[in-house]
């Protein structure tokens, strides 16, 4: 078979996690039914990734379903990119067009940041979140649940007491209680830390596993497809993974490369590594997450990195007195 085209029941599959993701979208969905779908074959999985993995790309600052744009488009000799797209977007242009009216009390409302940026919403129960740079959530709360879906980005919840709170959207539902929990959504998977209160992780094949705050246990869990890895964080790392609440970013001795990608996030010009060799030189310190301009002097002075500006961004070499 071409790369580029699909077979029918690749089309029709995608069609219906289209259909799915709408649903959701608009507040219509029925859980139980989805997960049934979802878990009858592999194939079926991996179309609602697809399709989420392009909602996502989508820029949306509204998630009511009528502000929706419409876009129309046919199933035939195509990218994989393009039928996605043409899939999710007829799925969901076909519940708009059947006159979908969705109650306000039970309607998606969303709340998203740029890069750089940093948000807080009164949710209204009287929780709170903060959103953290790049970052788009979307919540629906009603009178026997509460759910959250984590489209991109990380934030930080204070839930209160109330009906059950779920994070919806990753490999797998997140239950939580009250409490203060820091949930970042990777490329592969979903991190939750647990700082106050508790939380349960409801895996695919009906296993569950318990994480809880404090250091004596598991306070930590990386969501994966496939598995749910549980991890005791000691409270220096979860000041470390909190602290861009004060427009803040803590390195403990990562490699540069990893230290420049989590900068990244928080900056239109980017930071660029020219010499690979510099990749796992280790660095470390506080830094403000708005201006690279300490963190630059530091790779510069500290570690002899010749840093070059630059209209696009910043780029690291060797430094030149280390080539001669």
């Amino acid at each position: 078979m071409a790369e580029g085209c699909l077979t029918d029941d690749g089309a029709q599959t995608l069609r219906e996690a289209a259909d799915w993701l709408a649903r959701h979208r608009t507040g219509r969905i029925d859980e139980a039914a989805f997960a049934r779908w979802r878990d009858a074959s592999p194939a079926h999985a991996l179309a609602f990734c697809r399709v989420l993995a392009l909602w996502r790309a989508e820029p949306a600052d509204a998630v009511v379903a009528p502000s929706f744009p419409q876009r129309h488009g046919l199933f035939g000799q195509a990218s994989r990119r393009d039928l996605v797209r043409a899939g999710a977007m007829a799925g969901i242009g076909a519940i708009l067009a059947g006159g979908v009216i969705v109650a306000p009390a039970y309607a998606w409302h969303s709340a998203t940041t740029e890069v750089g940026g940093s948000r807080r919403i009164l949710l209204p129960d009287g929780s709170g979140v903060e959103l953290n740079t790049d970052t788009r959530l979307s919540w629906r709360f009603s009178a026997s649940e509460r759910v959250f879906w984590l489209e991109k980005g990380e934030v930080c919840m204070t839930l209160r007491s109330g009906p059950l709170a779920v994070l919806r959207g990753g490999p797998a539902p997140i239950v939580m209680t009250s409490g203060l929990f820091n949930l970042r959504l990777h490329g592969d998977g979903v991190e939750l830390l647990v700082m106050e209160g508790g939380a349960r992780i409801e895996g695919a094949d009906r296993t569950r596993a318990t994480i809880v705050a404090g250091s004596a246990a598991p306070n930590t869990a990386f969501v994966a497809p496939r598995d749910t890895r549980l991890l005791t964080t000691r409270m220096d790392q979860v000041d470390a993974t909190t602290a861009w609440r004060d427009h803040a970013i803590v390195f403990q001795d990562v490699p540069l490369h990893d230290a420049v990608r989590e900068y990244n996030r928080y900056l239109a010009r980017k930071i660029v590594i020219l010499d690979p060799e510099l990749a796992d030189t280790p660095v470390g310190g506080r830094f403000e997450t708005g201006d690279p301009t300490a963190f630059l002097n530091a790779v510069a002075i500290g570690l002899g990195i010749h840093v070059t500006p630059s209209a696009r961004g910043y780029s690291l070499a060797k430094s030149r007195v280390t080539q001669k």
